[in-house]
C-alpha cells in the first residue's frame, strides 16, 4: 500500500528532514499520539538514529500498545520504520517514509512530498 501527501513548509529541506527523523517529534503531528496525550511512552537508544525504539501503551483501544523501531535513515531522503502492534491487534509492518523536498521554493514555500509504503493492508493516516 502506498499513500502520498504533499504540504508546503516554510523551512529549508534539511530542517524538515532533521525534524521528521526524530521520533519524539511525532507527538506534534501524529494522530495516534494526539488521540491519547497521556499514554505511557518509553524510549530506548538515541532518537534520530537507526536502532531507536519507541514503545507506547494506551487504555484507548484506538491507540493500543506497540513499538516503533527506526531501521534505516538515508539522510535527507527517507526513513524506514518497523512498527510492531501488540494490542488491540497483533501485527508487524514495515514503513518507508520517502521525502522529496523541492530544491527551489515556490512563492516563499517549500513543497515537501511524502509517501509511505507499508507492507500490509492496515490503514494509515499520513
Amino acid at each position: 500500500m502506498k499513500i502520498e501527501k504533499s504540504i508546503d513548509i516554510r523551512r529549508k529541506g534539511s530542517e524538515v528532514f532533521n525534524y521528521l527523523k526524530f521520533t519524539k517529534n511525532q507527538v506534534n503531528f501524529s494522530v495516534w499520539n494526539m488521540a491519547d496525550p497521556g499514554m505511557k511512552k518509553v524510549f530506548h537508544g538515541t532518537d534520530g538514529t537507526e536502532g531507536f525504539v519507541y514503545t507506547w501503551s494506551s487504555a484507548n483501544k484506538n491507540v493500543g500498545a506497540g513499538e516503533q523501531e527506526t531501521k534505516a535513515i538515508v539522510d535527507g531522503k527517507s526513513i524506514e520504520f518497523e512498527v510492531r502492534f501488540f494490542s488491540p491487534m497483533k501485527n508487524t509492518c514495515n514503513e518507508i517514509h520517502d521525502l522529496m523536498i523541492a530544491a527551489i521554493p515556490v512563492d516563499d514555500r517549500l513543497p515537501v512530498y511524502s509517501s509511505v509504503i507499508r507492507d500490509n493492508r492496515y490503514s494509515y493516516q499520513l
